[in-house]
């Protein structure tokens, strides 16, 4: 969590490694779990239809 908060505010990726004394690979994959469950925790609460912009999709008008 606290990798993903410090990247999330602007620190790179070896900043943070530095100041949390753990390796950058420890570093990127706390990053990509914690993207995947907001991701899927915010998943919930995506109105039906929606694409990932969560911009409703709509259906193309037809053409006569």
């Amino acid at each position: 969590r606290t990798p993903f908060m410090m990247y999330y505010i602007g620190y790179k990726y070896l900043e943070i490694a530095e100041k949390l004394q753990i390796p950058i690979g420890t570093v990127k994959n706390r990053i990509h779990i914690a993207r995947k469950d907001l991701k899927a925790a915010l998943h919930v609460y995506a109105p039906a239809g929606a694409d990932r912009a969560g911009v409703l999709a709509l259906d193309e008008p037809e053409q006569d």
